[in-house]
């Protein structure tokens, strides 16, 4: 009987201990779950958060490179309305210029001289070419062909021919007013003065106050200059006055000038 009870009561010791052999696993199953799980846990807030940060920083990436992107693209416009509206300032002076007309005429040595209408800004030589360009006589000396037109202008081309004898007219008439202020005598009152020897110091030209002995080039402007500033001579004697002529030299020559 006592030995009975002995081997229930070692049951009944083992049962208990069975039991709380599995109450202690039990517990130390759950808290290894439980830590693991919360390390889980916070790892995966951690990620979340790098993530969160990750896609704002991005987005912030995009942002600025969409908002520079955007004043890139508007200086870009502006520079090309910029751009545009210069061109069509040019475009509209060019315009301008080039529709305004200007009437000019062409005479002389050209082929067809007549009235042109040109474009503003025409020079000479457009004008010739205009008119079928110079004759063969054509004297173009003296013609600046790179002036510019004016509106109303009128060009006269010069014969070559009328140029040199313009130019022997001038040297006869010089020739002929020396020769009339040469002294002469007639040969009925030789060693007499002849009135048409005598020049007048007060119109006399410089070749002509040349031809007076003892006057030279330079005396002769010098008496003109004197002439012009005086108002002409009051008497023969005032050429003393001028310089570099003296009383000899005026009494070469008192008997060939007067003053009327």
């Amino acid at each position: 009987m006592k030995r009975k009870e002995k081997i229930i009561g070692s049951l009944i010791i083992a049962v208990i201990a069975i039991l709380f052999l599995f109450i202690g696993y039990s517990k130390t199953n759950d808290k290894k779950i439980s830590d693991s799980d919360m390390e889980k846990l916070f790892l995966d807030r951690e990620e979340s958060e790098e993530n969160n940060e990750l896609e704002e920083n991005n987005e912030l990436e995009k942002f600025n490179e969409k908002e520079s992107s955007s004043k890139k693209e508007e200086s870009n416009n502006i520079k090309e309305e910029k751009d545009s509206d210069i061109e069509s300032e040019k475009e509209e002076k060019e315009t301008s210029l080039g529709e305004e007309k200007i009437v000019v005429e062409i005479k002389g040595e050209v082929k067809k001289p007549n009235v042109y209408e040109l474009k503003n800004g025409s020079r000479i030589y457009e004008l010739i070419e205009e008119a079928g360009g110079p004759t063969n006589e054509a004297d173009l000396s003296n013609i600046n062909r790179a002036l510019y037109l004016s509106d109303g202008q009128c060009i006269v081309i010069k014969n070559i021919n009328d140029v040199e004898s313009e130019e022997v007219n001038l040297n006869e008439s010089l020739n002929a007013e020396v020769t009339n202020s040469i002294p002469t005598n007639s040969s009925g009152d030789k060693g007499e003065k002849n009135e048409s020897s005598v020049i007048n110091i007060n119109t006399a030209s410089k070749e002509t106050l040349m031809t007076l002995n003892g006057i030279g080039e330079s005396k002769a402007q010098a008496i003109i200059d004197y002439r012009d500033e005086i108002g002409g001579f009051k008497s023969v004697d005032d050429i003393t006055n001028v310089s570099g002529i003296g009383e000899k030299t005026l009494e070469k020559i008192k008997d060939k000038i007067s003053i009327k």
